[in-house]
């Protein structure tokens, strides 16, 4: 798995984005699992990631604990 992240100004902002490549194990079916399965499960994580981390560098604060 490669992935890689670029930060760009724009403004007063700062774009992030983040490229994966990888490819799951299985042939066609490792295809049909990313498909429908993986790739939602990754990407969902990474937004929460993303998101935990404009949060943090917007108010300086971490997420709430949620029980």
């Amino acid at each position: 798995m490669k992935h890689s992240y670029t930060l760009t100004r724009e403004g007063d902002a700062t774009v992030v984005r983040r490229r994966m490549e990888y490819e799951l194990k299985f042939g066609p079916i490792g295809k049909l699992m990313d498909a429908i399965m993986v790739r939602k499960k990754w990407d969902a994580g990474i937004k929460g990631f993303f998101a935990g981390l404009k949060h943090y560098v917007e108010t300086g604060r971490g997420p709430s604990a949620t029980v």
